[in-house]
């Protein structure tokens, strides 16, 4: 056997690391034009999302819910 050719599915940086998860986002960005595609001063990075089969997704993180309320967790930065 002389190897393996493995495919690399997407890059990705750790964002936040929990005790049995971590949240992650893709280390590919993409340069977009704000306004006008021929204009370069208004450019700008965004990422680019990450292809994640959903419905693997599990857990009690509700992103619906933006609403600050009393008993939120919060990190001390």
């Amino acid at each position: 056997m002389l190897g393996t050719l493995d495919y690399i599915k997407a890059t990705i940086t750790v964002e936040y690391v929990y005790e049995h998860m971590s949240i992650c986002k893709n280390y590919e960005t993409k340069t977009v034009n704000a306004l006008d595609p021929f204009e370069t001063l208004r450019q700008r990075e965004v990422t680019s999302p990450l292809n994640v089969n959903l419905s693997q997704i599990t857990g009690g993180y509700n992103i619906d819910n933006k609403l600050i309320e009393i008993g939120d967790l919060v990190e001390l930065l």
